[in-house]
């Protein structure tokens, strides 16, 4: 801990502060850790499209406006476009997700019923109980 600088974050990817030296810590963790770098660079990789394409919309924009227009206010208005875009195209794969899944909880109740007919229909048979006698 003492070897890191402040401005480095601790992923808690030293082995040297692991002191409970249990061999299963590692197997239980990759998989956080494989999510955490995953959505890292999935991070990373939106960031960086989102400063090609506003530096890229901010050049174009400054190029067909006015001087009077200041940079900073086109800055803002390319890079509040961009953010409105991109919720919007969040919104409509939620949309797609949430009635995927309602499609799927309703197959799950179809199905529930359909166990819980054929479960009632079934004869019982008297000489079975539930203690077991």
């Amino acid at each position: 801990m003492a070897s890191q600088s402040r401005s480095e974050p601790d992923f808690g990817n030293n082995v040297e502060d692991d002191e409970s030296g249990d061999e299963y810590d590692d197997e239980d963790n990759s998989g956080q850790v494989m999510f955490e770098e995953n959505v890292e660079i999935i991070m990373r990789a939106a960031m960086n499209l989102f400063r090609k394409y506003s530096s890229k919309g901010i050049r174009a924009i400054r190029e067909i406006s006015p001087p009077a227009i200041s940079t900073e206010l086109i800055a803002f208005g390319v890079k509040g476009t961009l953010c409105v875009a991109f919720l919007w195209v969040f919104r409509a794969i939620l949309e797609i997700f949430c009635s995927m899944a309602t499609y799927v909880f309703a197959g799950l109740l179809v199905l529930r019923l359909a166990w819980s007919v054929v479960a009632s229909s079934q004869p019982r048979d008297p000489s079975w109980s539930a203690d077991g006698n």
